[in-house]
């Protein structure tokens, strides 16, 4: 599986669960990943940390639902 696929997933996984409480630890047992393994190939490919992620999409997510 290419990293591409797996940051997919990642990003369909908060996108999906984001008025849920999101953490790393949560998001590595849904995806069957190390959590060290889905913050590093994030970061490398969307030169964003996972939590900068969720912060905005949760911030797009508040204004859509107000």
């Amino acid at each position: 599986m290419n990293n591409n696929t797996v940051v997919e997933k990642i990003v369909d996984y908060i996108e999906t669960h984001i008025n849920e409480d999101l953490s790393l630890d949560k998001i590595a047992n849904a995806l069957n990943y190390s959590k060290f393994y889905i913050a590093r190939i994030f970061t490398e490919e969307t030169k964003c940390t996972v939590y900068k992620y969720i912060q905005g999409v949760g911030w797009l997510w508040l204004l859509k639902n107000l």
